[in-house]
């Protein structure tokens, strides 16, 4: 992704675990209740599946994610 790079436009990839599929979330409307601050943008408009899946997350995180959810990566 070449876009989706700003606080007020944040999509982010980030591979599911299980399945290996690729999927993307705008998370733009996420981004000033983030925890972590501005962490969030260390991977704007790219993959942010290590920093995702690290030990700063807890659970739940992947069920807060689902709400952001607008597709998948195809090849």
């Amino acid at each position: 992704m070449t876009k989706h790079k700003s606080a007020d436009d944040l999509w982010l990839i980030i591979r599911d675990q299980k399945t290996g599929v690729e999927k993307v979330y705008d998370l733009t409307d996420y981004v000033e209740e983030h925890p972590g601050g501005m962490a969030i943008m260390y991977n704007a408009g790219g993959d942010a599946t290590k920093g995702f899946h690290g030990p700063q997350h807890p659970d739940t995180v992947h069920e807060l994610v689902k709400e952001y959810y607008i597709g998948t990566i195809k090849d």
